[in-house]
């Protein structure tokens, strides 16, 4: 009984004492947190197996005053094969622009990490009118990714 009351002291009086928790320290920013938000990542495989990541965010929401015309993504990836080209599809529709980016680009400071492996990418699409839902996918002859769905507006 001893124990217990005083193991009950102890938790009443360190937690009650406690004006913070650990997600106090978390400050982010309305782009950090719409990054967050709007960011997905899917494996790319063969017939084979695991050949890659691909991470994409939706930056018409992260950016809304940048990217307003068409519909924009940056794109990270890594591909266990090297510098094989994939094409880029929203809604079933090819990409309009492939832009690649350098490790040191402006969209660095948002992501989880960076490393000499991955290539980055700005990918440009025609403009989804009338559609909520928008369907991203990356592959080629013999890669592909899962379906990744971004929310285009709440």
């Amino acid at each position: 009984m001893k124990i217990v009351l005083t193991l009950l002291i102890f938790i009443t009086f360190f937690t009650a004492c406690v004006d913070k928790n650990g997600f106090d320290n978390f400050h982010f920013s309305l782009e950090q947190e719409q990054w967050e938000n709007n960011f997905i990542s899917s494996k790319i495989e063969d017939k084979i197996g695991f050949q890659g990541t691909i991470s994409a965010v939706y930056l018409n929401k992260v950016f809304p005053q940048k990217y307003k015309e068409n519909e924009y993504f940056y794109i990270a990836l890594y591909l266990k094969g090297g510098k094989q080209l994939l094409l880029y599809t929203l809604n079933s529709n090819n990409s309009l622009s492939v832009q690649e980016l350098t490790n040191n680009n402006e969209f660095q400071n948002f992501m989880h990490s960076s490393n000499k492996w991955n290539r980055y990418f700005l990918v440009e699409f025609a403009e989804q009118k009338d559609i909520d839902v928008l369907s991203f996918e990356a592959k080629n002859e013999t890669l592909s990714s899962s379906t990744m769905i971004f929310k285009k507006d709440e």
